[in-house]
Order: structure tokens, then sequence, then C-alpha cells
């Protein structure tokens, strides 16, 4: 079998069995004046364990996919769960209130969350670049989390739960987050 690269070297393995591995690497003396090749002996590998590893880590990130498409779903109803009741609250709360600005604050929090799970190239390069901490599980678990109290401050039914809604998907996110997010 042999594969070329990126860097444009050789890659040749011979006579492979489940007790060894011969690894021939020829850089064709791109790098080097005089042209060589370089031959070792990688561990024994086990053919069996190999394939149920790689089952298992297929499995796995499987999982992990549709737990991350269950929590990005849910994420979509609670950003716009508060865009609606934020809506409402503004349009029913007299003109610069402190209820009237709140609601404008919710209602732009709930917008970012419902942005931020759109899988784009354009918002990720955008929070790379800007808002970096909510390209992680766990900075997107803590903006849930100040947006579902925010909710929590307005003391109607809806907004409460709403809130909690929000706030238990923080949670979730802070405790499963393990790194970027993916799409």
């Amino acid at each position: 079998i042999t594969e070329r690269s990126s860097s444009y070297v050789d890659v040749t393995m011979k006579d492979v069995t489940s007790a060894e591995v011969d690894l021939t690497v020829d850089n064709g003396g791109m790098n080097d004046p005089v042209h060589h090749q370089n031959t070792q002996k990688l561990p024994s590998v086990d053919i069996d364990e190999a394939a149920i590893t790689a089952y298992t880590l297929y499995h796995n990130n499987h999982e992990v996919s549709a737990f991350n498409l269950f929590l990005r779903f849910v994420t979509l109803v609670g950003g716009t769960g508060i865009m609606l009741l934020s809506a409402y609250d503004w349009c029913s709360s007299p003109f610069l209130s402190p209820a009237f600005v709140l609601s404008i604050y919710t209602f732009l929090f709930g917008l970012v969350i419902c942005t931020i799970e759109f899988d784009s190239e354009r918002v990720k390069s955008v929070l790379e670049e800007y808002a970096k901490v909510l390209t992680f599980s766990r900075g997107r678990g803590f903006l849930h989390i100040l947006a579902g109290t925010l909710m929590l401050i307005r003391e109607t039914f809806l907004n409460n739960v709403v809130g909690l809604y929000v706030v238990t998907i923080g949670v979730l996110s802070l405790l499963c987050g393990t790194g970027h997010s993916e799409g």
C-alpha cells in the first residue's frame, strides 16, 4: 500500500500481518540531498482489537452527535421561547420602563442563542473573532444561564417556565461541555 501525503512523502507498508508492520518512509530526496530510506518496525498490532476499538469510537461519536443534535434542538426551542415572550413583554410594557429595557435585553439574548445554534461558517468566523468563549459548550452554557436568570426576573408564570428551561439547558451544557462546539 503506497500513499502520498500532503507533504509529498511516500509511505510504503510491506508484509502487513497481525504480528508486525514494516514501514518504509521514502522522502524522495526532497529535504535531504542524499536520497535514503528509513525502515523501522512498529509494535505488533492485533487486527481484531483495532477493529473493535474503531467500532467503539465510531459508535460513541455517533451517540455524542445525536446528543449534540438534541441539545441544539432544545436550545433553539428555548431561544425562540425567550424571543417570543420578550417581544410580548416589550409590547405590553410602558416605553423605557425597566420592564421594557429588560425585554429588549432578553430578546437580544434569545436572538444570540438561536443564531449560535445555526451551523453556518459566517457565524463561526464571527464567534472565533469576537466572542471566542461562545465557541465552547461551557461558554454557551453560561450564556444560557444568564439569559434564563434574566427571564426569571419577570415574575410571570410563562417567563419563569422558559427561564427555568433555559437555565436547565445551560447547566446541561456546563456539565456535558467538552470543548469546541461541533455541528
